[in-house]
């Protein structure tokens, strides 16, 4: 790769980054005048139109907790393969209500000290069960 493709594939990711992180209201960059602040106030302002646009989820049986980003790599797997409810089902949230999808936000969450992330079936799934329950 020649040197102009590497640092335009490398501005790409610097602008992807401050956009998530703006999102996600972390890591602002160090100035107002950083050649990123424009790009994390864009993901500021994409945060606060998903907040209004957002439908509240509301949470059902909690299934499990992780007390430390060790034991979430060490037994996620299994974790999730034995709970019995399907992926599309479950929320992780961690001790600060912030939501974790994949690696990287449990990581986050054992570096903001965010443990124990806990494991719940979706509200709006416990009622589904019970609708399909009924016509069965």
């Amino acid at each position: 790769m020649t040197n102009t493709l590497t640092e335009q594939q490398n501005a790409r990711f610097a602008i992807d980054g401050a956009i998530e992180y703006g999102k996600q209201g972390i890591n602002k960059p160090p100035s107002a005048d950083h050649w990123l602040m424009e790009y994390w106030e864009i993901g500021r302002k994409l945060a606060q139109t998903a907040d209004k646009d957002a439908e509240p989820v509301q949470l059902g049986e909690l299934l499990f907790s992780f007390y430390s980003y060790t034991t979430w790599i060490n037994k996620a797997q299994g974790w999730f393969a034995n709970c019995g409810a399907p992926s599309r089902e479950i929320i992780c949230v961690d001790s600060t209500g912030r939501i974790c999808a994949w690696g990287e936000h449990f990581k986050d969450a054992d570096e903001r000290n965010a443990y124990p992330v806990n494991v719940y079936r979706i509200r709006a799934a416990i009622a589904q069960q019970s609708t399909d329950g009924k016509d069965a």
